[in-house]
């Protein structure tokens, strides 16, 4: 990778590759600090001051554009975390960490002594869809849009909150499904081999229930029910991937970890990226062409800053 200018970079088909492997093989490869420089136990910032989004259902491409160039932002810097841990936020990836590796030993074991037909197998297919993508984004966009039609701020700030982390969630589940392969609990032996093409680690219920929830809880805390059934909701999603025998123990606990600090990530750093997109007066505008030099093909990521 070569970064050129501070707006480019340059990726072959190769370093791609390398570059999400030792980013999904970090444990610690997301974190709630609010900015790089900020120590640990500094202030967080909260959204609940503030406004990033102006809740306006008449202007929906600018409520879109700026999604996508949070997105962009997240994943910079969601990618580049392992590069910025500190003792506070290493000692709970390590905990995690731990667990997931615990739990690998004796998936296989504790997958076999559960059912995989019946009643119950199928009312925890049921309830795991409460997980799914046509769930929680029109869910979190229902935020939005409520909030917008009641000029409630709060409420539209949390939906939008919401789907930029889901979208989060959704792009580092899936290029982890990719560095994984490994498989469910009913494919092959049952044994959960990984880097044999399946797509059981992470679980992308788990890690969008658990995402979402975080969000809502995070916004929503002065009021002690909403983290409480938040929570509820994104463990019983996790029980039933689990339980309907779609993934491993091991699965859900890492997906869990990771959803529910990608939605605290979001909502602690919102500010950041609305003070990035001020300072700089631009909205990103990333383009991508080809790349050829003489180490191979590859492709040219380019953001070039525009005026609002």
């Amino acid at each position: 990778m070569q970064v050129r200018s501070g707006t480019r970079i340059v990726w072959t088909s190769g370093v791609l590759w390398k570059i999400f492997l030792a980013a999904a093989l970090m444990s610690r490869f997301i974190h709630g600090q609010t900015t790089d420089s900020a120590p640990p136990g500094a202030p967080q910032p909260d959204i609940r001051d503030t406004n990033l989004y102006e809740p306006s259902t008449d202007n929906p491409a600018a409520y879109g554009r700026k999604e996508v160039v949070n997105v962009l932002l997240d994943q910079k810097r969601i990618w580049l975390s392992p590069f910025h841990a500190n003792r506070q936020t290493a000692r709970w990836w390590l905990i995690f960490g731990a667990g997931t590796a615990a739990l690998i030993a004796s998936d296989h074991e504790i997958s076999e002594r559960l059912p995989n037909t019946g009643s119950a197998v199928r009312i925890d297919s049921d309830l795991s869809r409460t997980g799914q993508y046509y769930s929680v984004y029109p869910f979190a966009a229902s935020l939005y849009f409520v909030g917008a039609r009641l000029h409630n701020h709060k409420l539209s700030d949390t939906g939008a909150l919401g789907v930029q982390a889901l979208l989060d969630a959704a792009i580092v589940a899936n290029v982890m499904k990719v560095v994984a392969r490994r498989e469910r609990p009913l494919d092959g032996d049952g044994g959960g081999h990984f880097e044999t093409g399946g797509s059981s680690f992470p679980s992308g219920h788990t890690i969008e229930a658990w995402t979402l929830a975080a969000v809502v809880a995070k916004q929503y805390g002065n009021h002690k029910w909403v983290p409480f059934v938040s929570y509820a909701y994104a463990t019983a999603v996790s029980v039933s991937r689990v339980a309907a025998r779609q993934h491993f123990p091991s699965d859900v606990l890492a997906s869990g970890a990771m959803g529910f600090f990608i939605g605290r990530y979001v909502v602690n750093n919102h500010n950041l990226h609305e003070g990035h997109l001020h300072n700089r007066a631009a909205w990103l505008r990333p383009s991508l062409s080809p790349y050829f030099s003489g180490g191979g093909i590859g492709a040219q990521l380019m953001w070039q800053p525009g005026r609002q």
